[in-house]
């Protein structure tokens, strides 16, 4: 194998992990977006680990279509040497060169895909929980719902148009936070028959679940 193309395919090797890596964290990105206008998806993918993934997905698969038309070369230059040991000689080397290229790109593939899946589905469930998700400029605080059971909150008062992007937060700790709970606490209520502890008032729908018998907002009552 050539030393150019072993360059360009370790280069694609280690890329993969140098990009997951930056990756991996936000940056305000998704915040910059929102205030920007920009739209949330591109060719139906709708995070940067999915654009980056697209990309890296088509490249690698470009590189195999390569790789497997230099396999098809050499078998057809092999069967047609006639007993020629030099162009035999040749059909071993192009295709012992290709089916390592093509090993390679098979395995980049796996690893850029199983990275970028990854790096997509935490994307996904970032917002599960208070205050991880983000709701657009032009939200209502404590009124657009923005998540199962969760509200935006943009530093306005309840009802105000939100003029910067805000966080999504669950209900409960939301009405906490603007004190129109005491001391709400989404609460795990499954093991207690899903009633409250002692001394907490359950209020349904404040949290984020299906099901306000596995967990509920409790609060002072």
């Amino acid at each position: 194998m050539s030393r150019t193309i072993k360059i360009i395919l370790v280069s694609l090797f280690i890329s993969g992990f140098v990009v997951a890596g930056g990756l991996a964290a936000d940056y305000g990105l998704d915040k910059t977006r929102d205030r920007a206008g920009l739209p949330r998806t591109i060719a139906g993918a709708s995070t940067i680990p999915e654009i980056i993934g697209q990309i890296v997905s088509v490249g690698l698969s470009l590189l195999g279509i390569v790789f497997f038309i230099l396999i098809l070369y050499a078998g057809l230059t092999w069967m047609t040497a006639t007993g020629n040991t030099e162009k035999i000689d040749k059909a071993k080397n192009t295709l012992e060169t290709a089916a390592i290229g093509l090993i390679i790109v098979v395995a980049a593939y796996a690893i850029a895909s199983f990275v970028f899946t990854k790096l997509s589905s935490g994307a996904e469930t970032a917002g599960i929980g208070s205050g991880t998700a983000v709701c657009a400029v032009g939200s209502t605080e404590g009124e657009t719902v923005c998540g199962v059971n969760q509200v935006c909150e943009c530093g306005k008062r309840p009802g105000d148009k939100c003029d910067v992007v805000g966080k999504c937060m669950d209900k409960c700790a939301y009405l906490t936070a603007k004190a129109l709970l005491k001391n709400g606490v989404c609460t795990d209520v499954s093991k207690n028959s899903g009633h409250c502890p002692t001394g907490k008032a359950k209020w349904n729908t404040y949290c984020p679940a299906n099901d306000d018998n596995a967990m509920a907002c409790c609060a002072d009552q």
